[in-house]
């Protein structure tokens, strides 16, 4: 599992916001998740540790790829 790392400020795309924080699937490539618009993007994909992700697929809070 990953999850979607961003910057919220007044220069973060509204196409980029609403995926900021949000956890995805090892699975899902970061380019697709973040669509189509990579200039100047300041998001990236943080790893994380398999113990906090089956926590988070238990509670069933990981996006669908």
């Amino acid at each position: 599992v990953w999850r979607y790392d961003g910057i919220l400020d007044d220069r973060t795309g509204d196409d980029h916001r609403p995926m900021i924080g949000k956890h995805y699937p090892s699975t899902s490539r970061f380019s697709d998740v973040r669509g189509p618009r990579p200039f100047n993007c300041r998001c990236s994909p943080t790893p994380v540790h398999y113990s906090e992700a089956a926590d988070l697929i238990r509670a069933g809070k990981v996006e669908r790829g």
